[in-house]
């Protein structure tokens, strides 16, 4: 298999390892997919879901060392039920707020084994591996507003040095 879905599939380990052992606030079975999508009838259980997205590499230096960045998005969703649709479902939503933030504290400073390859991990927004790009927000408001649907999509950067 290749490295992008290698280290996908750890960073699946990594999330239900860290949801097993109470690291995260919250438990849940994180998948593997392409797109990080259900059908809402389903969402009324925590899905976290861990894509794929792109490889890339550049040349760093005259010695002509190569860095490799594996992006990935992991999607956190989960549907508020029960709740008066006029109310923005606080104590259903301030969790995920919180799971979301754990997932990026958790991911940050990850390293990842694949194969002989250490993949060490930082959070990028707006396509910049430094973190410096676009704010974004950590969940979409009008699929509150319309589906009382909390998704929260967030971009991960790995990068290995040869």
């Amino acid at each position: 298999m290749s490295v992008l879905l290698d280290a996908a599939d750890a960073l699946v380990t990594v999330l239900n390892t860290a949801s097993d052992d109470s690291t995260l606030s919250q438990t849940f079975t994180a998948t593997r997919k392409y797109v990080p999508r259900a059908k809402l009838a389903d969402l009324s259980t925590l899905h976290v879901t861990v894509a794929p997205a792109t490889t890339r590499g550049m040349i760093v230096n005259r010695g002509l060392s190569k860095q490799q960045f594996f992006t990935f998005e992991i999607g956190v969703q989960q549907r508020a039920t029960g709740a008066d649709p006029d109310d923005d479902a606080a104590d259903v939503y301030d969790p995920l707020v919180d799971l979301v933030e754990e997932i990026d504290t958790l991911l940050v400073a990850q390293t990842l084994t694949v194969g002989a390859l250490k993949l060490i991990g930082s959070t990028h927004i707006g396509g910049e591996e430094n973190g410096q790009g676009e704010p974004r927000a950590t969940c979409n408001p009008e699929l509150i507003v319309d589906k009382r649907l909390f998704e929260s999509v967030s971009t991960f950067s790995f990068k290995v040095v040869t």
